[in-house]
């Protein structure tokens, strides 16, 4: 059994294990983008007691100073408040159809500043989901290495037990030996490393899992809920009631505005309609890193009635179950923030031993199949 192991181990580890560098490296920079990118950008400085203006003015007033600054706007896409003293974010499309952010005092209109690296940490994004390659290509790609890495992790584990289980063994394989030979370093590194991060790593790998695979997805909800998953799902305004109200975004102002938060790392999220179909979106997260329990309204954008969207992922949480909200949260143990910054903090070192695991691994086969060039 074990040499079944080891063959399953050495040869899927080397098919998938570019991948698996790019994908893991592309986490580990992406775990902190948020923080980078709005460093310093956060307060408006002295609260003001005036009241926040509408989602409607930010924007008016965003799409004025962009092109003042000879920005070409080609739509506003959303304005997200958070609580007073903070910064709100209005994220715009140019006319490349590239998404940019900038942060606006919520009181004034005035820019404080735009996301910094904005472009890297999209670059960044799209490497860790498709390679940068087409995204129903590369999607699948990182979807079939990331499962055969979760084979690699559990073969590695089984591989990893001692033959003889005696406290010396255990010991031996629970700590990397530096004053060694370059093949035993190689060893201890990849086996004794791979140890210490293997459960963290195999979750992470099942939940982006569900994303590259939505039949497992669709699994994993109905064992987790005894319920049939509802496909996200994005609704469309009548068409037929075209300028039946022009006041509509004023109207849904007024009528979310008494949600905005007061206090915490929770935010608001406006959407505008992006074409003639389009509606109106509203989300609720009363925590700004946990994505997990946001809740979701949509309105056409003519009449103002609210629509019914999202499928599972938009139920609201006072008829969640405890499944619903695992599910949920599944992005948010993807990137550790269920457990805030000491979570993110686990996940980013995590995925920096994932990603030299596959360094280490090739290096050894290479000594084992080239001794002598090796030792040069």
């Amino acid at each position: 059994m074990n040499k079944t192991f080891r063959f399953l181990h050495r040869w899927l580890g080397l098919l998938s294990g570019l991948v698996v560098v790019i994908v893991a490296a592309t986490g580990c920079l992406y775990a902190f983008a948020d923080e980078i990118e709005t460093a310093g950008m956060n307060h408006t400085g002295p609260k003001s007691s005036a009241p926040f203006l509408s989602p409607d003015s930010l924007a008016s007033l965003t799409r004025k100073q962009l092109a003042d600054s000879g920005d070409s706007v080609a739509s506003i896409v959303g304005v997200a408040y958070r609580r007073p003293g903070l910064t709100t974010r209005v994220t715009w499309m140019d006319a490349q159809g590239n998404r940019r952010t900038l942060m606006i005092d919520p009181h004034t209109g005035r820019v404080v500043g735009q996301l910094r690296g904005e472009s890297f940490f999209r670059w960044v994004l799209r490497g860790h989901r498709s390679l940068w390659m087409p995204r129903e290509i590369g999607s699948r790609v990182v979807g079939w290495a990331t499962a055969l890495f979760a084979v690699v992790l559990v073969s590695g584990l089984v591989l990893w037990v001692p033959r003889r289980w005696t406290r010396s063994s255990v010991a031996a394989r629970l700590k990397v030996k530096w004053k060694t030979g370059r093949s035993r370093r190689l060893f201890d590194l990849h086996n004794t490393l791979g140890f210490y991060v293997a459960l963290v790593a195999l979750i992470i790998a099942f939940t982006g899992l569900t994303w590259s695979f939505p039949p497992l997805a669709r699994g994993y909800y109905r064992a987790l809920t005894g319920k049939q998953m509802v496909e996200w799902s994005q609704p469309v305004s009548d068409t037929t009631h075209i300028d039946v109200r022009s006041d509509v975004g004023r109207q849904l102002w007024h009528r979310y505005r008494q949600l905005l938060p007061q206090q915490g790392d929770g935010s608001l999220r406006f959407d505008f309609p992006q074409d003639k179909e389009g509606v109106y979106m509203v989300a609720l997260n009363p925590d700004g890193r946990r994505y997990g329990r946001q809740s979701y309204w949509f309105h056409d954008r003519y009449s103002g009635l609210q629509l019914v969207g999202g499928g599972s992922y938009a139920l609201p949480p006072s008829v969640m179950n405890a499944g619903d909200k695992i599910f949920r949260a599944s992005y948010d143990i993807h990137s550790g923030s269920i457990g805030g910054m000491f979570g993110r903090v686990i996940v980013f070192v995590v995925s920096l031993i994932v990603a030299t695991l596959p360094v280490t691994g090739f290096l050894m086969w290479w000594q084992r199949r080239h001794p002598r060039r090796s030792r040069r």
